[in-house]
């Protein structure tokens, strides 16, 4: 079976604290679905971003993004970001460049 490596976003907000448990909810599904595990990739991305590495959205993160199936993307608050980072997470701007479907299946 086909292995996948997804990358965890938790963003602002609630982020930290549901996508964790949808990254709980996602094994467990998995496991009783006979699916083997994925592996979670946890990426900086947000507030907390901004704070360890200068940026919301790093370099490094989007470079990481590019070489996984699929990400998991928590909520973002970029109204609250110190100004030079607010309009770096514009619905026209990085977030809408990141956006990429997969399906799934088992087999």
């Amino acid at each position: 079976m086909t292995s996948y490596r997804l990358g965890v976003l938790e963003g602002d907000g609630i982020g930290p604290e549901i996508v964790p448990a949808s990254v709980r909810v996602v094994d467990a599904a998995l496991a009783a679905a006979g699916v083997p595990p994925v592996e979670w990739v946890e990426l900086p991305f947000g507030a907390r971003a901004v704070d360890t590495h200068g940026e919301a959205v790093p370099e490094s993160t989007l470079t990481a993004l590019e070489g996984l199936d699929a990400w998991l993307l928590g909520p973002h608050d970029s109204a609250a970001y110190p100004e030079p980072h607010r309009s770096r997470l514009s619905p026209s701007g990085v977030i809408a460049s990141m956006w990429k479907s997969s399906t799934v299946t088992s087999g």
